[in-house]
C-alpha cells in the first residue's frame, strides 16, 4: 500500500506500520535464535574479513548517529566457527555499542591472540566511549528483553542473541563497563586447528 499512497498523512501511518512489522520480525527472529540457536557449521574464518563485513553492514547506521567505527587493530587470526553466526553476533554487539553513544563517539573493534593455560584463543573486543553502565545493569546485559535504555529504543535481544551464538560456536563473551567510562565487550573464539 505504501508505494502507491500519495496522501502525506496516510503515507506516514503506513510507514509506521511497515516499521513496526519489521521490528516484530526482528524480535521474533532474535528470540528464536536465543531459544534455539542454529547448529553451527564451522569453517576457517578470517577475523579481518568477518569484521570488515560487519563494519560494511553497519556503516550507514554509525554515520547517521555520528559514530566513527575503528577496526585498525585487528590481528590476522583465523578462527574455527560458523562465519555467518559470528558475524551476526559481532554485528549485534557493534550495533548495541553504536546505540550506547549519544551525540557521536567511537566504537573500536580489535582482535588479539589470547594465550591461556588451557590453550590460545582469539579475543575479539568491541569497545565504545559511550555512557557506560553501573554494575547492576552490566550483570543483566545478556538477559533476553533487558535493555538499559529508555523504552522503545531497543528490543533487548541483541546481546542475548550474541551470547547464544558465541556460546554455540565454542566461545564465551563478557562485558566490562563503568558509568561515564564506556563499555568493552570481549568475545573469545576458538582458533582454527591449522592456526594454533
Amino acid at each position: 500500500l505504501l508505494p502507491d499512497e500519495s496522501e502525506p498523512e496516510r503515507r506516514r501511518r503506513l510507514a509506521t506500520i511497515v516499521d513496526q512489522a519489521f521490528r516484530a520480525r526482528d524480535m521474533i527472529g532474535g528470540l528464536m535464535i536465543f531459544a534455539r540457536p542454529p547448529r553451527p557449521e564451522p569453517t576457517e574464518v578470517s577475523v579481518v574479513a568477518a569484521v570488515a563485513a560487519v563494519v560494511a553492514s553497519v556503516g550507514a547506521v554509525a554515520e547517521k548517529r555520528g559514530v566513527r567505527l575503528s577496526s585498525g587493530s585487528l590481528k590476522p587470526l583465523t578462527i574455527w566457527a560458523d562465519r555467518s553466526q559470528v558475524e551476526e553476533a559481532v554485528r549485534a554487539v557493534v550495533l548495541n555499542a553504536i546505540e550506547a553513544i549519544a551525540g557521536g563517539g567511537t566504537v573500536g573493534i580489535e582482535s588479539q591472540l589470547d594465550r591461556q593455560a588451557e590453550g590460545s584463543r582469539c579475543r575479539l573486543v568491541v569497545s565504545d566511549n559511550g555512557e557506560g553502565m553501573n554494575r547492576e545493569t552490566a550483570e543483566r546485559i545478556f538477559d533476553p528483553f533487558f535493555s538499559g535504555r529508555e523504552a522503545g529504543r531497543g528490543v533487548g535481544l541483541g546481546l542475548s542473541k550474541a551470547m547464544r551464538l558465541i556460546d554455540a560456536n565454542g566461545g564465551s563473551i563478557a562485558v566490562a563497563s563503568r558509568p561515564r567510562q564506556g563499555t568493552t565487550v570481549s568475545m573469545w573464539l576458538p582458533l582454527s586447528p591449522v592456526g594454533r
